[in-house]
């Protein structure tokens, strides 16, 4: 070979070379600043293409229809909303709420009921008898499942057919007192108990069956119950003071005489019987001596345990009335009507941070 035939030759392989080298140098820096930008273009496709993107998914829908604004029912939906955040759900990501009442007017409750089942809700949660049961007949939608809550007695209000089974659109929670337990609570704050008085409406199924299970209770314990019925909010001040003379006065959780109890506390004042309810807020309001009452939070909770439940694919007949037990009950004091009455707060309350100057 001659000497100008190998220069060539040396020639073209070192063109070879040097174009091998820069082809490597391109792959590498192509590799380098295109990579991320091709990985996001790749990942941006997926979630543009994914038939159930959660940017797709449709909130749960949960409307509370209530009778009316209530401290008490107010903490139900509140330990509801609570117990669901903890679970998972957040309002205005993955669940959204109304809340609608009808001011403790019943007229207005098939109104309320049809205007709510318009916005199309995936769940009702009812918090009172007379809404809960208006409930089953107005809405029309079947598959619309319904849970009430701190009712007191679903079974005679014939919401489901018995204690241990829900019915076929509905279930819940009961808010039905241990009378047990609250009348051996009132028996040590008041230790000459004897009678205790009883106001309550007899066209409620709940305050009827409320008053039932008291006087089974109170016959217990040895204990006398002096009921006396109040039709309208306009009777309560000549129907309470017809319990002069009674030990105490226990007003039940029911709907028409818990939104008065301002009015009830007026005319126990005036015939000097000290008052208990069940709620705390009438303690902390200086309405009331004390209160031993199922936590309203904790059975909105309970609701909502519910709820999860049937979200997850649970009908409601598989899933039974929820009824309190003692652990759900919580007592309060008022210092002041203490001082005025003459009592002390019982020795195992002592240090229960539960009593209210």
């Amino acid at each position: 070979m001659t000497a100008l035939a190998v220069n060539v030759l040396d020639n073209r392989m070192n063109e070879e070379n040097m174009l091998n080298n820069l082809i490597q140098t391109a792959r590498h820096w192509v590799s380098k600043l295109c990579g991320p930008i091709l990985k996001a273009s790749l990942l941006t496709m997926a979630c543009l293409l994914s038939p159930i993107s959660h940017a797709q998914q449709k909130p749960f829908f949960v409307a509370f229809a209530l009778f009316g604004p209530h401290p008490a029912l107010q903490s139900q939906v509140d330990g509801f909303k609570d117990r669901m955040t903890k679970s998972g759900y957040v309002e205005g990501k993955n669940i959204r709420y109304v809340q609608q009442d009808v001011a403790f007017n019943p007229a207005l409750i098939s109104q309320l009921l049809n205007v709510i089942e318009a916005m199309g809700p995936d769940m009702i949660v009812t918090m009172n008898t007379p809404v809960a049961q208006a409930a089953k007949t107005v809405i029309k939608n079947k598959n619309i499942p319904f849970l009430f809550s701190g009712l007191g007695d679903p079974v005679l209000a014939k919401l489901v057919p018995s204690r241990t089974q829900g019915g076929e659109q509905m279930t819940g929670t009961s808010n039905k007192n241990d009378y047990v337990a609250t009348f051996k609570f009132m028996g040590r704050l008041i230790p000459t108990l004897k009678t205790i008085g009883m106001p309550f409406n007899p066209g409620d199924d709940g305050d009827v069956s409320a008053v039932e299970t008291a006087e089974a209770a109170a016959k217990q314990l040895g204990y006398q119950i002096r009921k006396v019925a109040v039709d309208s909010s306009s009777d309560i001040g000549p129907r309470v003071q017809s319990l002069r003379g009674s030990d105490a006065i226990f007003l039940i959780p029911s709907n028409l005489l818990q939104p008065a109890v301002p009015a009830v506390a007026a005319a126990a004042n005036q015939i000097s019987v000290p008052l208990v309810t069940v709620n705390s807020q009438t303690v902390k309001q200086r309405v009331a001596l004390a209160s031993f009452g199922v936590d309203w939070e904790r059975i909105g909770g309970k609701t909502a345990d519910m709820a999860i439940e049937i979200m997850g694919g649970k009908r409601t007949s598989q899933i039974p009335v929820y009824w309190p037990v003692a652990t759900d009950h919580i007592a309060s004091f008022n210092a002041e009507l203490l001082k005025k009455s003459n009592l002390q707060v019982p020795a195992e309350f002592k240090d229960c941070k539960c009593v209210f100057e």
